[in-house]
């Protein structure tokens, strides 16, 4: 059964990171998601229309934006 749940957790959180790409989450929209030139990683940064500006890193380009996803839930979750 916890595989269950993990697999609708990744599900879920791959369904965000689709609409991140395409409309954008939570006012937050992708600035930009490239390859680090320091490191063998990926970086994806993204801006809502206030200004706040979010970095996420990761192995692969997935990863990094399940890890913005989950920095810009945290943020918009403290705020409310």
């Amino acid at each position: 059964m916890s595989n269950l749940n993990n697999g609708e957790r990744e599900s879920a959180l791959q369904e965000r990171v689709n609409i991140l790409k395409e409309t954008g989450y939570r006012s937050f929209n992708v600035v930009s998601a490239k390859k680090s030139e320091k490191w063998a990683g990926v970086k994806v940064v993204v801006k809502n229309k206030k200004g706040r500006e979010l970095t996420a890193e990761g192995e692969t380009m997935d990863e990094a934006y399940e890890n913005v996803i989950e920095l810009i839930d945290i943020a918009m979750d403290d705020k409310a």
